[in-house]
């Protein structure tokens, strides 16, 4: 009776699921948007779902949750039952242009079971609200009018045209729109519906333009002194500031520059800029594991911000999550795991995928979860945005802009050449993907840039040791720890001080890894991370790289994975015969597959290897002198190419805590080494310097930055940043002149010229006014824009005059013509030419006052100022004698005067030109501040001259 029972309780199989088998759908990638359409109707009526209909009194156009069997919940908006204009939340349809997805279909479904002759005539009927939506299309903001009009909501009619476009841009007019609706009862809200789709739509809004505006915009103030681009502590390079703002201003966007070029810092400073333009608060940076405590380095060094590693178990990151902080250095592994607590209790406001081809396979765990981060802004951080198939692009631009390509099926449709079954034979279209990425995506080659280039740059690379290096490291580490306690107390005997040596030394060889002492452990953290880095460095025959560790040990290791690269190298030890040596050298010189030098320190001294230009230290020697002597083999004297010099640093360690010798090392090569030969530098030796250096060492720990106030969020709305709004909103497209003319009591007056007729707008305006500004603070004028034609060629003739000197444009479409462009850079090449050696002789002064050198600091900070002086004058477009000062009456009388150069100027002038022969510490630092705001003047005047050009 069970079994009977059993079998009745057995489902039918849907004529969905026999239409399946009796008509198959197109597999592949060969498939059109009927076929696509069916694919998901098929999937609606066999697969289980649960609908509710969030507002039961509204049977069919209103809101509806659709809950699928992978128990995701979605929202469905049904706003018509005979064309595809529905909505969803679920990805499938924020991609694929369809205008419909399986959850849309499945309500559809639902709402015919309710009988085929009420489901008719609801279709001709309609919705009896307003609907303002998305239109599926092509992403425009349209209206939807019902059948009985709604006479208090007739002033929607302003915002859209006759056949239902919104007239201004969504960012521009929805805010108006949501203030006016605001202002009605309840039950007129209710007529109207504002689709959830119109959020979405502003926040990954594609409208570059206004993004370009906006930077525009703030380089205008940059050049009017109220902001600057001066936000790390550090300078930056001119292209660093641009790839600044390019992620700053885009919002969400790609860098993606050669490796050695600062992808990380210009990622620091577009978050800084954010945090002071935009107010925001929380940035999660996503990494390898390797590169969290280089993050947290490079933030210490270019900004005051907090920052946190998150790292431990489940429990300790849960807490960590909830701690306050502005950065929080996480790994991918760690997102996959925590992506939900990631999201609820930090809740970023900014995310930062470093190393991002880590989600280039949209198919895998790690590129899902990452791509369901939320935040307003996100930043793709790669130095190979492309490495097999151009599916790695689309993965990419998938977590920043889903609709840029929209699903994948039709991605492959338009890249790729496809056969008659749908898989792909070739590709096509690759203009057109260049095109769509070029917004986006901002790419920089070192051979591209190289007069922006520093002669050498700097990474570290930290990693983790393995577990089993971790544990025979902290037994040494122990033994180092008691004697170093042992010699604050007495001094050492001969054989503490030799076992010190022997256990410092067996710390830093397990910083490679335990191979240098034990044969039979190959443990080596370190060359997964040099695996990664040759990976990519061009195989173009011009970048050739040398790679030192002090043991040999370590280079076998690194030889055995060479080999399985297939990567040709020389070999450069001291087990290799003297007559041999010099066939190595010229063989790494001469042949083009002969890309790498293994060396041990025996290579580091007297050896010109010219053709290199990346250096890789998989440890770091004691002394400072011998890495700089290692570096020498490439950067030197008539180098012709930049050199890159990439540390491999095991974190948490000796070598780890030794980087305060080579950051002092590096200020100092800035400033002087220049001007000899680094070989010969000299640096203090003996036991009490080792011991010195020891306890610095022993006892140092990572710096990290205290809690700063954050910029407030709130800015009052102003009548007429409101009244301006409301105006974009409503009249843009007609809308030929917007000015403001502030009078002597301080009274403004607003003047508007508008494009046709002026009945409407005019008195949509007054109206507008009367309640943005019940107290009369504005006044206008409307005027059309024949008459105010006219009026501008009366002045032309000298009958009427405007006074233009106090008047502030808050619109107008015109823009400077070409010939003002060209001249302002033309003068800014010249002015440039005065930055290096004005920059150069900035450090030295600094260097010189740190020394407490106060009188020797004097002379390079005249020049400093006599430098930006010229620079300033030339970029101005006054003619200057290059050999001569520039003369007092052109500094007061012109560059002050005329052109806004602070006026600290003058006493600047009056103070270095008196030939001061004493100055004392408080004299010097006063000076040197003075200076600086002169040249912090000079920076950003010609920053926006620079970043206009690279726009």
């Amino acid at each position: 009776m069970a079994e009977k029972k059993q079998q009745k309780k057995k489902p039918k199989k849907s004529k969905a699921a026999e239409a399946q088998k009796s008509e198959k759908v197109p597999s592949g990638w060969n498939t059109t948007d009927e076929d696509e359409i069916r694919r998901r109707c098929l999937r609606a009526e066999t697969e289980p779902m649960h609908v509710t209909n969030l507002n039961p009194d509204l049977p069919y156009y209103s809101d509806f949750t659709v809950e699928s069997n992978t128990s995701q919940t979605y929202r469905v908006e049904i706003r018509s039952l005979s064309e595809r204009l529905n909505s969803c939340s679920c990805p499938d349809y924020d991609g694929n242009g369809l205008g419909t997805c399986k959850h849309v279909e499945k309500v559809l479904l639902i709402l015919q079971k309710k009988g085929k002759r009420k489901f008719k005539e609801a279709s001709q009927v309609g919705s009896a609200r307003i609907e303002i939506y998305v239109h599926p299309a092509d992403n425009h903001i349209k209206i939807m009018w019902p059948q009985e009009e709604i006479l208090d909501l007739a002033f929607l009619k302003d915002f859209f045209s006759a056949s239902g476009n919104l007239l201004s841009d969504g960012k521009t007019a929805l805010p108006v729109i949501s203030r006016l609706l605001h202002k009605e009862s309840e039950a007129v809200r209710n007529r109207v519906r504002l689709s959830d789709r119109l959020q979405i739509i502003l926040k990954e809004s594609l409208d570059f333009t206004q993004k370009i505006e906006a930077r525009d915009f703030f380089l205008t103030d940059v050049a009017d002194g109220k902001h600057s681009l001066e936000v790390t502590k550090t300078h930056l390079y001119d292209y660093q500031k641009q790839g600044m703002l390019h992620l700053a201003f885009l919002e969400k966007a790609i860098l993606a520059d050669e490796m050695g070029l600062g992808k990380t810092v210009q990622a620091i400073a577009a978050a800084e800029l954010l945090r002071k333009t935009r107010g925001i608060q929380k940035v999660l940076v996503v990494s390898p594991t390797s590169l969290k405590a280089e993050w947290e380095e490079q933030i210490t060094k270019f900004v005051d911000l907090p920052k946190l590693i998150i790292e431990g178990t489940r429990g300790e990151r849960l807490r960590q999550y909830q701690k306050e902080s502005f950065f929080y250095l996480t790994n991918y592994e760690q997102v996959v795991r925590d992506r939900e607590d990631i999201q609820r209790l930090i809740m970023p406001d900014l995310v930062i995928l470093d190393e991002a081809q880590r989600i280039k396979n949209w198919r895998t765990k790690t590129a899902m979860t990452i791509k369901k981060l939320m935040s307003p802004y996100a930043f793709i951080l790669t130095g190979t945005p492309l490495e097999n198939r151009i599916d790695d692009i689309y993965s990419l631009v998938q977590f920043l802009y889903p609709k840029l390509f929209g699903s994948l099926f039709r991605f492959n449709r338009e890249f790729y050449e496809l056969d008659d079954h749908g898989k792909p034979m070739g590709y096509k279209n690759l203009h057109l993907l260049h095109q769509r990425l070029k917004p986006i995506l901002l790419r920089r080659l070192k051979k591209d840039i190289e007069d922006q280039l520093p002669d050498r740059t700097v990474t570290n690379y930290f990693v983790k040791m393995s577990q089993e290096q971790s544990i025979r490291y902290k037994e040494y580490n122990d033994v180092v720890a008691s004697i170093v306690s042992r010699a604050k107390k007495r001094p050492l005997l001969e054989e503490e001080f030799k076992k010190l040596q022997m256990s410092l030394a067996a710390m830093r060889m397990l910083c490679n890894t335990p191979y240098i002492l034990d044969e039979g452990c190959r443990l080596c953290p370190k060359l997964e991370e040099l695996e990664n880095i040759l990976d990519e460095i061009p195989e173009d025959g011009n970048t050739k790289v040398i790679i030192f560790s002090e043991w040999e040990r370590m280079l076998l290791l690194v030889r055995d994975l060479l080999d399985k690269m297939n990567i040709g190298y020389a070999w450069h030890t001291g087990s290799v015969h003297q007559s041999k040596r010099r066939g190595e050298i010229n063989r790494f010189k001469e042949k083009e597959d002969c890309r790498v030098f293994l060396s041990t320190d025996c290579g580091a001294v007297g050896l010109n290897l010219q053709a290199a230009s990346v250096v890789i230290n998989l440890d770091l020697p004691w002394n400072p002198a011998k890495l700089e002597q290692r570096i020498a083999r490439a950067w030197r004297k008539h180098q012709t190419k930049k050199v890159q010099v990439i540390n491999l640093v095991s974190e948490g360690t000796i070598e780890h805590r030794m980087l305060w010798v080579l950051d002092l090392k590096q200020r100092l090569s800035d400033c002087v080494l220049d001007l000899g030969d680094v070989d010969t530098m000299e640096m203090p030796s003996g036991r009490k310097a080792f011991m010195e250096q020891l306890n610095k060492i022993m006892g140092t720990s990572s710096s990290h930055a205290t809690e700063i106030e954050k910029d407030p969020q709130a800015v009052p709305e102003e009548p007429l940043d409101l009244f301006q709004q409301e105006v974009l909103a409503r009249f843009k497209p007609r809308l030929h002149q917007l000015t403001v003319y502030p009078d002597e009591t301080g009274k403004q007056t607003i003047f508007a010229v508008i494009d046709g007729d002026l009945t409407h707008p005019r008195e949509q305006m007054h109206h507008m006014m009367k309640e943005i500004d019940p107290q009369a603070t504005l006044h206008l004028e409307v005027l059309d824009r024949v008459s105010f034609e006219a009026i501008q060629r009366l002045c032309k003739a000298g009958v009427l005059s405007f006074n233009q000197e106090k008047a502030k444009s808050l619109y107008h479409p015109q823009k400077s013509t070409p010939s003002q462009y060209e001249e302002q850079q033309k003068r800014l090449k010249m002015a440039q030419q005065y930055q290096e050696p004005r920059a150069r002789k900035e450090r030295m002064a600094s260097l010189l006052i740190g020394g407490e050198f106060y009188e020797e600091a004097l002379g390079p900070l005249q020049e400093v100022f006599e430098l930006s002086l010229k620079a300033f004058a030339t970029l101005t477009g006054y003619p200057i004698d290059p050999k001569k000062e520039v003369p007092f009456a052109m500094v007061e009388q012109d560059l002050v005067t005329k052109k806004g150069l602070p006026e600290v100027a003058i006493e600047i002038a009056n103070q270095v030109r008196q030939g001061t022969t004493s100055i004392d510490k408080g004299q010097i630092h006063e000076l040197f501040q003075k200076v600086q705001s002169i040249t912090q003047f000079l920076e950003n005047k010609m920053n926006t001259f620079n970043l206009e050009k690279a726009a």
